[in-house]
């Protein structure tokens, strides 16, 4: 309404090809014509700028924000916004990225992009043969025991639901979900975790560690919600902080293999600024 009134006040508004006023009358089949400033289209998009971690003429791997989507194809708790990370990296850098992977909208960390077809083909298939390793870290409710150990469990999807359950033992048409955690520090009412996954399931690390009875501190979908409540937070405290590569000898991208990518991330003091006095 404000941009219809400032069009009207500039007289950039046109009923039949005749510059109007506000108090014009408009009748049935009127041509209407409103001349829109240049950069309308992105007055209500908020800037985003991705940081880049690592880029060459292969690969690029950013630190996606939470709240972004990786792509339109991210249905969980859409909120129907435009702004997507591809969307938004190929606005910021001109190019044709393809995701390699991808991780929750409110999961924030590295995700790795190719830049051409024979590196994203030469991505996937290192993902496939588990010789790209991904490590998050987390802050969960309660104390892990055992303090490291392994989650092997099987996972069923619900598509309308956008949300997958987790089966002690396998079911028809599960996928075998395995996560592996070490508990880095603790309070004992809150935990950090370091967390390294050998299957890419839809939402394995959140499900399978609730499951085991330490949700994500603020995940809405798999955690708690009296406990985010009482620790006042909403903000999934879930990252994806470091990519370590091992390609082939025969791989065009062999010459990253031992290259570990990794970003700083939520540790010990980020723990402790939760206040457990009362919870």
């Amino acid at each position: 309404m404000g941009t219809a009134r400032k069009a009207l006040r500039n007289k950039d508004i046109k009923v039949n090809g005749n510059r109007v006023k506000e108090d014009m009358t408009l009748r049935p089949n009127d041509n209407i014509e409103i001349f829109l400033p240049n950069n309308f289209s992105n007055q209500n998009t908020p800037k985003v700028d991705i940081p880049i971690v690592f880029e060459d003429d292969n690969i690029l791997i950013v630190n996606k924000p939470q709240g972004i989507a990786v792509h339109a194809g991210d249905s969980e708790e859409s909120d129907k916004s435009s702004l997507t990370l591809i969307k938004l990296l190929q606005q910021q850098t001109s190019s044709e990225l393809q995701l390699c992977h991808r991780i929750d909208r409110n999961t924030g960390g590295l995700v790795l992009l190719a830049k051409n077809r024979i590196a994203l083909e030469e991505v996937l298939d290192a993902i496939e043969n588990h010789t790209i390793k991904k490590f998050y870290r987390c802050i969960v409710y309660g104390e892990p025991k055992p303090p490291k150990a392994t989650l092997t469990n099987y996972l069923s999807k619900n598509s309308r639901l956008s949300q997958v359950f987790v089966h002690a033992t396998r079911e028809k048409g599960d996928l075998t979900a395995i996560t592996t955690y070490e508990v880095l520090a603790t309070n004992k009412k809150l935990s950090l975790l370091d967390v390294a996954i050998s299957t890419g399931r839809m939402h394995q690390i959140r499900a399978q560690l609730s499951y085991a009875g330490y949700p994500i501190l603020g995940d809405g979908k798999y955690g708690n919600t009296v406990v985010n409540r009482k620790f006042k937070t909403k903000i999934q405290q879930l990252f994806a902080y470091r990519l370590e590569f091992c390609f082939s000898a025969k791989s065009k991208l062999n010459y990253l293999s031992g290259t570990s990518v990794e970003i700083p991330t939520i540790n010990e003091e980020t723990l402790n600024q939760f206040d457990i006095s009362e919870n």
